[in-house]
């Protein structure tokens, strides 16, 4: 007669908890390199009707407010006593646009040390000619090039360095260098991404969404289409266009499964420097 196999107590589950937290789990949380917060800001110049850029403004920095939350939100997370006034931010970003030339539309990358100091690196970037959020357009009005997204074939471990945006980014450039192999000439690239439950959390550049059926839970049958990104509770950042798309309700949250991800399906991306975009799911094999 076969024993019954004994039930672990209580003291050895705990047990096996606490190991799987310090080796598995805990090592993501941390990290003994320094790093910086940052965030990066689009600059679109304002040209008046003679013709003649004028000077900068807030209203020439896409999602000025949320970015500036954003900074704040990851220092306290991080539990650095610095906080960012926004005449701050804009008086080091207007700097580093003078800086560089403020007729063209630059990429401005905030950089924030625990000490609190606040530094602006430039990057000459493309003109949005049919806006920000022209991604949110049925797809037969969108003018702009389609993403390539690719499926990541591993999942991604999620931890505050996936929630907030900081200069530890070796998680998604292995990723990227990994997976971004041939693919559409001309078009850009992006890295579908999911966490160890299966879960779509954003892709290696962006947040996005998918068009589906909300809530979930009612089936196929019943509820609205809409565009559903994934809950910040998988992992993805906290991205500043993403807070802007659920606050005006073009997207709303829900959970979406890697499972349910068809190959040449559509895909919304989001991000501060592209705004809204549309992709392609790619599948990849692992063997390719």
């Amino acid at each position: 007669m076969a024993r019954k196999k004994s039930l672990m107590s209580a003291e050895e589950i705990q047990e096996m908890a606490n190991v799987i937290i310090e080796k598995e789990i805990q090592p993501l949380f941390d990290t003994k390199e320094p790093f910086q917060i940052i965030s990066a800001v689009r600059y679109d110049p304002i040209v008046n009707e003679e013709g003649i850029t004028i000077e900068p403004t807030e209203e020439c920095f896409f999602l000025i407010d949320r970015h500036c939350s954003r900074l704040n939100l990851s220092t306290s997370y991080f539990g650095w006593k610095v906080q960012v006034s926004k005449e701050l931010l804009m008086e080091k970003l207007i700097e580093s646009v003078k800086a560089a030339g403020e007729s063209q539309s630059l990429k401005c990358r905030v950089y924030l040390d625990e000490q609190g100091n606040l530094n602006v690196a430039t990057d000459v970037i493309p003109a949005k000619p049919f806006g920000l959020f022209e991604g949110l357009k049925p797809l037969d009005q969108y003018s702009s090039l389609l993403w390539d997204v690719v499926v990541s074939p591993e999942p991604i471990g999620i931890s505050p360095f996936t929630s907030f945006k900081t200069t530890n980014r070796g998680h998604y450039n292995k990723i990227r260098e990994a997976t971004l192999k041939g693919g559409p000439e001309g078009r850009p690239q992006e890295v579908l991404l999911y966490n160890t439950a299966g879960q779509v959390t954003e892709g290696s550049v962006t947040n996005v969404a998918f068009y589906r059926k909300f809530p979930s839970y009612v089936g196929p049958e019943k509820g609205t289409l809409k565009w559903i990104t994934p809950p910040l509770s998988t992992g993805p950042l906290c991205g500043v266009t993403r807070a802007e798309l659920l606050a005006r309700e073009d997207i709303v949250e829900d959970r979406l499964f890697l499972k349910d991800i068809k190959d040449g399906e559509d895909v919304l991306l989001m991000n501060g420097i592209q705004g809204v975009v549309r992709g392609k799911i790619r599948m990849v094999s692992k063997s390719a």
